[in-house]
C-alpha cells in the first residue's frame, strides 16, 4: 500500500481528499528474546527506526522522549515521502499508543508489551485510514493481504534488531570500517565508556563503496566544507530503497562525507553500523583525549539516544569591533532568510589550530557589559552573516539544549539582525 500511495505529496493530497477508515484493523504479534524494558526502549528509539521499519531512511525533528504523550518525530522515507509520529498515550514499558500521519495515511497504532517465557511478547494493532475516498479504500482492499504480511514482517524485523548482538569497539586508536547506509566510512576509536555504553570515535573524511578501503588514502584524505550554507547530509541512493530497508547507521552520513573529529554514540548505534576492525591502529592525540574530557564535563549530546542530535559546522568569525578579534560560532540553522548562530565568548588574535567545541565559554553579564558579543542564539540576515567573514573550521555535534534559544525565537516568529 505504501508503494501505491506513498509517492503522493501527503500534505496536498490529504487536503484535497477524504481520509477513510479501512474495513478492518491490522494486527501482528511477535515474541522478542529480550527483557521487557529493553524491548520497549528499542521500540521507542527513533534513531533505530531505519533498522526495521520499511523504507525509513532516518528520523528527525524529535520533540521529546517517545514514551511521553505529546512527543513527536518526523520520519523520512525518501524524496517527497515523510510522515509524523505523535504519541497519544503511554504506560512504559507496557503500552504505547500513537498516531502516524503522512504519505496518504492517517492511522492510530496500539502496541502492548508483556513478559513471557521467551522474554517479551509484542502485540501491535493499527486502525488504518487512507486518503482518496472510494479509490483509496479500493487500493487498500486490493493490497490488504500483502500489507498485513509486511506489517508482521516489520515486527519480526524489530525482534531481530532487539536481539542483535552488541558489538563492542576494539582498543583506542583502532581503525574500523562502518556502514552508513550511504557508503562505507572509516572510523578511529577514541574511547569507550562501558558504564554508559558510549563509543567515542572520529569519522574520517570521505566514503567508499566497499569494505576494502585504502586506509592510507583515508588517513591522508583532506577535505573541507566549501560553503557552510550548502551543508547537507549524505543522500541515500534510491536503489538502496528497493530492498525496503536501508542498512547501516544513519548517524554516519549526517556529515555529508566531510568527516567529524569526534562523535559520541550509543553502543547500539555503533553496532547498527556493523563495524569491522581493519587490524590497523594509529595514535589517539592528546587534543582528542582532551576533547573527550570536555564533552563529558559539558554532558554533551549522544548520537543514538534521540533523533534531535545533529552534526553542524563550527565556524570562526570576525566578532565585535576589533580588527583582529576572532570568535567561534556554531551554526544552529540556515534558511532562506538568514543564518542562526551560537557565538561563544572566547576571543583570539589568530584562531587556534584546534577548537574544542565543548571547552568554549558562553557569554555572561560581564562579557556583554565589556562589549563582547556572546549569545546562545542570534538570527542574522545573510548580509550580516557575510560581514562576519565566517570560515569553516570543523564539524561538531549539536544537541537539543543548544537549540532552545532558536526554538523560542521560532515560536515568537522573530526577525533577523540586518
Amino acid at each position: 500500500l505504501v508503494g501505491r500511495l506513498g509517492h503522493l505529496d501527503d500534505a496536498n493530497f490529504v487536503r484535497r481528499h477524504v481520509i477513510s477508515p479501512s474495513m478492518s484493523p491490522y494486527t501482528a504479534v511477535v515474541d522478542v528474546p529480550a527483557p521487557l524494558e529493553r524491548t520497549f526502549a528499542v521500540f521507542t528509539n527513533a534513531t533505530r527506526f531505519s533498522q526495521w521499519q520499511a523504507l525509513a531512511v532516518w528520523a528527525f525533528e524529535q520533540s521529546g522522549p517517545l514514551d511521553q504523550p505529546g512527543s513527536s518525530v518526523r520520519i523520512d522515507h525518501g524524496p517527497g515521502m515523510k510522515r509524523t509520529m505523535t504519541i497519544l498515550d503511554a504506560d512504559p514499558p507496557h503500552r504505547l499508543r500513537y498516531r502516524q500521519q503522512g504519505m496518504g495515511f492517517d492511522d492510530i497504532n496500539d502496541v502492548r508489551f508483556e513478559t513471557n517465557a521467551d522474554g517479551t511478547r509484542v502485540t501491535a494493532s493499527t486502525e488504518l485510514r487512507v486518503a482518496g475516498g472510494p479509490v483509496g479504500r479500493l487500493l487498500e482492499r486490493l493490497g490488504r493481504r500483502s500489507s498485513r504480511g509486511e506489517y508482521q514482517a516489520e515486527l519480526d524485523r524489530f525482534s531481530s534488531v532487539v536481539a542483535r548482538p552488541t558489538i563492542l569497539p576494539p582498543a583506542d586508536g583502532s581503525l574500523v570500517t562502518l556502514d552508513s547506509g550511504g557508503g562505507i566510512r572509516v572510523g578511529k576509536i577514541l574511547g569507550f565508556d562501558p558504564d554508559d555504553e558510549i563509543v567515542h570515535l572520529a569519522i574520517l573524511p570521505g566514503t567508499d563503496r566497499r569494505r576494502a578501503v585504502d586506509l592510507d588514502a583515508a588517513l591522508d584524505r583532506q577535505t573541507f566544507l566549501r560553503d557552510p550554507l550548502s551543508f547537507r547530509p549524505l543522500d541515500v541512493k534510491m536503489s538502496g530503497l528497493t530492498a525496503k530497508l536501508v542498512p547501516g547507521s544513519p548517524h554516519l552520513r549526517l556529515d555529508g562525507g566531510v568527516g567529524v573529529p569526534h562523535v559520541a554514540m550509543t553502543v547500539d548505534a555503533y553496532s547498527d553500523a556493523l563495524p569491522e576492525p581493519t587490524g590497523r591502529s594509529v595514535e589517539v592525540w592528546a587534543e582528542e583525549r582532551s576533547e573527550l574530557a570536555s564533552w563529558k564535563a559539558a554532558e554533551g549530546p549522544v548520537l543514538g539516544r534521540a533523533a534531535d542530535v545533529e552534526i553542524t559546522p563550527l565556524l570562526t568569525i570576525r566578532a565585535d569591533s576589533a580588527d583582529q578579534d576572532y570568535a567561534a560560532a556554531k551554526m544552529l540553522r540556515a534558511d532562506r532568510s538568514g543564518v542562526h548562530l551560537c557565538i561563544y565568548a572566547d576571543r583570539w588574535v589568530v584562531p587556534p589550530d584546534h577548537i574544542d567545541p565543548w571547552a568554549l565559554a558562553f557569554g555572561t553579564t560581564e562579557t556583554l557589559a565589556s562589549g563582547i558579543l556572546a549569545l546562545g542564539h542570534i538570527p542574522l540576515s545573510h548580509k550580516a552573516y557575510a560581514r562576519m567573514q565566517p570560515k569553516f573550521d570543523r564539524l561538531a555535534m549539536l544537541g537539543s539544549r543548544e537549540l532552545e534559544g532558536y526554538q523560542e525565537w521560532r515560536e515568537a516568529q522573530g526577525g533577523y539582525f540586518a
